[in-house]
């Protein structure tokens, strides 16, 4: 999504863009904080971090990565992203699936403290727990799509709510997204 969000920012001036989901298990953490700062100061405060622990279980094969350990490792990523772009002191952090050896970013975000991060959120209650935990925005997948397995949306944000009070953190109904998909086909009708 970056090159994508990078294209766009050179050919608009006021729209906010928004990554929709970067699968933080399939990138390292340093790298990841590193693109988006950059994306930050290109659009000089423009741009939304939207993150998942990636959906799509032939992707997780395909990189040699066991899907029930997306989920933390989404986690783990997250946390060190946001040490890196608040903390002063260089970062050194031993997972099972990266190293950070006195770490940090090549430049600190151009909002402060640093981008809003929204959080993936689909069936189930994970997605509304690691958006309570972060404070972050939630983005509500596949709520429209498959009708039949639309979760309860009124308990799901209770457990948002629940889960920020526990660490500290807000969220702001207000700001959470419900993902619906649109075809170029879609659009081009209402054009005409």
């Amino acid at each position: 999504p970056e090159v994508f969000m990078g294209i766009a920012a050179e050919r608009t001036r006021h729209i906010k863009l928004g990554s929709g989901v970067v699968s933080l298990p399939y990138h390292h953490p340093l790298m990841v904080a590193n693109r988006f700062a950059l994306l930050d100061h290109l659009t000089r405060g423009r741009i939304m971090m939207g993150v998942g622990p990636g959906a799509l279980v032939g992707d997780a094969y395909m990189l040699g990565i066991t899907p029930s350990t997306q989920r933390r490792r989404m986690e783990e990523a997250l946390e060190i992203i946001l040490r890196l772009w608040t903390e002063e002191d260089p970062i050194t952090h031993e997972s099972d699936w990266f190293t950070l050896r006195e770490a940090s970013v090549h430049l600190r975000p151009y909002t402060k403290p640093y981008p809003p991060i929204a959080v993936a959120a689909s069936q189930t209650p994970s997605g509304m727990v690691t958006g309570g935990k972060f404070g972050a925005t939630i983005l509500s997948l596949n709520t429209v799509r498959f009708p039949g397995l639309i979760p309860n949306h009124k308990k799901f944000w209770t457990i948002a709510e629940e889960t920020a009070e526990k660490y500290g953190q807000k969220v702001n109904r207000h700001d959470w997204g419900l993902v619906l998909p649109v075809s170029y086909t879609h659009l081009r009708a209402h054009e005409t």
